[in-house]
């Protein structure tokens, strides 16, 4: 009996220990659609968030910048700088599943994250609208209009791929006419999504 007494402090205290141990990190790399998106506060430009991916939920921390390909906002500035209809929802446009976004498919996510007992937790998230790639020959340029055409007939306005450029500023590209709705001078389908309009010199 004295030696179970005697035990008995040093038992509680390697099981206390062993209680208090954190649970290490595990890096989940997640790629794919993005299904849901939302917000926690939409007046606090740092506020977090959730993403949802492939079916699995990503928690999005404050302070968090995401990548895009030519830009970097907070997730508040990604809802506040989405299309008008969806800032309306109170929606980014951005998940699959919005209802401001008709296009039938959701942005495309790389993300970087931590699993721990809270959850998964991003650490860098990289957004881009979609993984297609166009390569041709160049058939036709149309200057005024700003855009132009890859494999099609040579010096024909009406056949081949029409490519623009997201370009918000018209910083390096003529942003109206053909391919564009409306007539105002600013056809980029999505400002976030924007070129480089200063991009790196080298001198």
């Amino acid at each position: 009996m004295a030696v179970a007494v005697l035990l008995l402090p040093h038992l509680q205290a390697a099981g206390a220990a062993a209680q208090a141990a954190p649970v290490a990190p595990q890096a989940v790399p997640i790629i794919g659609e993005i299904q849901f998106l939302t917000l926690n506060n939409s007046a606090d430009v740092w506020s977090g968030g959730t993403m949802v991916v492939g079916g699995q939920n990503v928690i999005l921390p404050r302070n968090l910048l995401m990548d895009y390909p030519a830009n970097r906002l907070t997730l508040q500035q990604t809802f506040a700088q989405a299309p008008a209809a969806c800032v309306a929802n109170g929606e980014s446009g951005l998940a699959k599943f919005d209802k401001c976004n008709l296009s039938g498919h959701g942005t495309f996510a790389m993300i970087q994250a931590n699993r721990i007992s809270a959850g998964v937790i991003a650490g860098d998230v990289f957004l881009q609208k979609g993984l297609d790639i166009i390569q041709g020959n160049v058939t036709y340029i149309n200057y005024a209009e700003g855009y132009f055409r890859l494999d099609g007939n040579p010096n024909d306005a009406t056949t081949g791929v029409m490519v623009r450029m997201n370009d918000p500023t018209s910083r390096h590209t003529v942003q109206r006419g053909a391919g564009c709705a409306g007539t105002a001078n600013n056809r980029s389908p999505d400002p976030r999504f924007t070129e480089d309009p200063e991009p790196t010199r080298s001198i």
